[in-house]
């Protein structure tokens, strides 16, 4: 058996995989021929190639999610409590920073968005979750088809006009994130558009009554499933919050460092 060996600048440069081994949870599934399957979620796997490459842990989001197969896991409720917590986490998402501004003017919007559509869903008696479904088919489409900087700002900034009035999240900082909209950064901008519509989580109000429409909008409604942190839950929780969880080996092992591959002194 071969093994692999990569170097990277330093422990803190590990620290998204580190996060994303906690944060993303493997489950147990069935068929609905009653056959029971491991789904291993996929995302820590672009997250290691960025952290090696000395890439945001994010990037080329786009592209990976370009895969039908692979959009089709990423987007489904088994791996947004993974993103969700991630995109939350100080330490690999810093706030006041354009990238953190800009998802979370995405998830504003989309919030807004999804309460016009409700209003909607009542006012004609129509089915609320194909509503959003099709609305946020319609975004990922509309973000995926961008290939240059003037076509992702138009559908960016059309995204985040639909919400009505101002966002909070863009108010004195708007500045900040139009750099992600130049034609050096609008990559960055499309991986983070689609970033932001698959972590996207509801308020904590928002989740009893509409857990049962997740998966039939695509995940678009945001709702995070329980125990979706993975691990220990309060160990997850804090993970998310920018907090360090204890470090684990295996058991008969204490005396290896499996982080800097070799035995402590």
């Amino acid at each position: 058996m071969s093994v692999s060996v990569v170097e990277v600048a330093g422990r803190e440069a590990l620290r998204p995989f580190e996060i994303a081994e906690h944060v993303f949870e493997t489950r147990m599934r069935e068929t609905k021929e009653g056959r029971s399957y491991w789904s291993v979620p996929i995302v820590p796997g672009l997250i290691a190639e960025n952290v090696v490459a000395g890439r945001p842990w994010w990037r080329g989001f786009a592209d990976f999610v370009s895969k039908e197969e692979q959009r089709r896991r990423v987007f489904s409720a088994d791996e947004k409590g993974g993103l969700w917590a991630m995109v939350q986490n100080e330490e690999v998402f810093p706030g006041e920073r354009a990238e953190r501004i800009f998802v979370e003017a995405c998830h504003e919007a989309w919030q807004r968005r999804m309460g016009q559509l409700g209003e909607r869903s009542r006012r004609e008696g129509t089915g609320f979750s194909d509503l959003v479904g099709r609305e946020f088919e319609k975004l990922r489409i509309s973000f995926s088809r961008c290939k240059n900087a003037a076509a992702i700002r138009a559908a960016v900034t059309d995204f985040w006009s639909r919400g009505g009035g101002s966002l909070t999240s863009l108010q004195g900082r708007w500045p900040l994130v139009l750099e992600l909209f130049d034609e050096r950064n609008w990559q960055k901008a499309r991986d983070l558009a689609l970033l932001a519509l698959a972590s996207y989580a509801s308020p904590e109000g928002d989740r009893g009554d509409r857990k049962d429409l997740t998966m039939g909008a695509g995940g678009a409604l945001g709702v995070v499933p329980e125990n979706s942190l993975g691990g220990d839950g309060e160990e997850a929780g804090a993970m998310a919050k920018g907090g360090k969880a204890p470090e684990r080996v295996a058991k008969g092992s204490e005396d290896r460092d499996f982080v800097n591959g070799k035995d402590r002194e």
